[in-house]
């Protein structure tokens, strides 16, 4: 079920005028846990880290100090173990301040991240089908993509609806279909 709850990234107006082309674009609403399952199949499958958390948003120091850490590299590693190696053990130590730091401006997204780390070189492609809870699309989304939208929405058997704000409050209104095969808001 779709829902309009403030606490919730889909609900958030800024986040659509920032990300979805100004309220014109659509969210895919997932289901964290189904994802995680989704990342740790296909790790298993590529022998591949899985890595994952929410985003600490912090100021980092302009300059970093002269020491190790996540932007400085011990260059005896990688004398020792070679420079691919020393990058995977270095990447593999400071994950976190690496991949799930982000200043402060951007507080208000509360990010969540997955990684996978290892020796893959190809294309990894994560199958997302079974994640998807909802598609919510803006109150300016382009009637033209609709009924793509639509029809994907029916394939996979998930709700669509619309995503709007009435003096401020996120109003989710789920799209029906007319016996006239038109869409409308509910």
């Amino acid at each position: 079920q779709l829902q309009a709850m403030h606490e919730r990234g889909h609900s958030r107006p800024r986040m659509w005028a920032q990300y979805a082309e100004n309220h014109g674009g659509a969210c895919i609403v997932l289901d964290k846990r189904a994802l995680t399952s989704a990342f740790e199949a296909l790790g298993a499958s590529l022998s591949l880290n899985v890595l994952s958390g929410p985003i600490d948003y912090k100021n980092t120091p302009v300059a970093s100090k002269l020491e190790i850490g996540p932007l400085m590299a011990d260059m005896n590693d990688v004398r020792h173990f070679g420079l691919e190696e020393a990058a995977r053990r270095h990447s593999l130590r400071f994950w976190r301040e690496l991949f799930l730091i982000k200043n402060t401006d951007w507080s208000a997204e509360r990010e969540f991240r997955w990684l996978l780390q290892g020796t893959h070189t190809g294309d990894v492609f994560v199958d997302i089908r079974s994640c998807i809870k909802g598609v919510l699309v803006g109150p300016s989304f382009p009637g033209h993509l609709l009924r793509k939208t639509r029809r994907y929405a029916t394939e996979a058997d998930t709700a669509i609806a619309r995503m709007n704000w009435k003096n401020g409050i996120p109003q989710i209104r789920p799209m029906i279909l007319l016996a006239s095969g038109k869409w409308v808001d509910s």
